[in-house]
C-alpha cells in the first residue's frame, strides 16, 4: 500500500472543496481499501453486470456503498483502488464517443464514455468509437468536468465552487488536451514511457467549460448542452 496518494486522487478529494487531501490519506483511504478484498471484488459490487440496480447517476466521492454509479464513478472506483492499494500496476483509462463536435464546441457529443484497465483488464463495455487511452491521472481532468457539468446542466450548487473556477478548469484541461504541439503536456504512462495528453473529449469539454462559465457570469444564469460521460 502506497503510504501517500498520488497527485491526481489529491486533486480531485480538493476539487470537492469541502475535502482535504489528508482526510482522504488518514480515514477514508482506508475505510475505502479495507471495503473490498480485492478489485474484483470491488468489480463485482459497483459493476452494472453483477449488481442490477445501478441506474447511472453518481460520481462523486466520498462514494459510498450504496450510489448508484455512472460509468465515470466505476472508472474512478476501480482506479482509486488500483492507485491506493498497489500504485506499481500497469494502468489507464479509455474514453469512448460516436460523434465529433462541430468547431465552436456546441454540438452534443454521442454516448461518451470512459473505462479503467488494471494490468490488461478492462472494467466496463468498451464503446464502437475510442477517443483515447490516457493515464489514470486524466481522471481527474474527467472528475472536474463532472462537476461542471453538474453546475451547468442540472443546475446543481457546489460549496465555494464559482464560475471563475470552473472557467480555469475549463482553460486548463483545454491546453492540456490540445492538438496544439506547443500546449502539449506528457506524463509517464502505464509502460514507462512519455504519452502525450490528447482528448478530443476533453479538450471540448474544457472549451465548453469556458464558454458555458462566461455566459453564466454575464447572464448569472446556467447554460450549455447536455454532454455529461455516462
Amino acid at each position: 500500500m502506497s503510504p501517500e496518494n498520488s497527485d491526481w486522487v489529491d486533486e480531485i478529494v480538493e476539487a470537492e472543496r469541502g475535502l482535504e487531501p489528508d482526510e482522504l490519506t488518514d480515514s477514508g483511504r482506508d475505510k475505502f481499501l479495507n471495503r473490498y478484498d480485492d478489485l474484483e471484488s470491488l468489480w463485482r459490487d459497483v459493476s452494472p453486470e453483477h449488481s442490477g440496480n445501478h441506474e447511472d447517476s453518481s460520481f462523486r466521492i466520498p462514494v459510498e456503498k450504496e450510489d448508484p454509479l455512472n460509468c465515470l464513478g466505476r472508472a474512478l472506483m476501480v482506479s482509486m483502488y488500483d492507485e491506493l492499494s498497489e500504485g506499481e500496476s500497469e494502468s489507464h483509462i479509455s474514453i469512448y464517443f460516436d460523434d465529433k463536435w462541430s468547431e465552436d464546441g456546441t454540438s452534443t457529443m454521442k454516448r461518451p464514455h470512459v473505462t479503467g484497465t488494471v494490468n490488461g483488464t478492462e472494467y466496463g463495455k468498451p464503446g464502437k468509437k475510442k477517443d483515447t487511452d490516457l493515464p489514470m491521472s486524466s481522471l481527474e481532468d474527467l472528475y472536474k468536468v463532472g462537476l461542471a457539468v453538474q453546475v451547468f446542466n442540472e443546475g446543481t450548487e457546489i460549496d465555494d465552487l464559482d464560475y471563475e473556477q470552473l472557467h480555469e478548469w475549463g482553460e486548463e484541461i483545454e491546453n492540456t488536451h490540445s492538438e496544439d504541439p506547443g500546449n502539449h503536456e506528457f506524463e509517464e504512462s502505464y509502460s514507462g514511457e512519455s504519452e502525450n495528453l490528447d482528448s478530443e473529449y476533453l479538450r471540448r469539454q474544457g472549451l465548453l467549460m469556458q464558454q458555458d462559465a462566461e455566459e453564466a457570469r454575464i447572464e448569472d444564469s446556467i447554460g450549455g448542452d447536455d454532454v455529461y460521460i455516462a
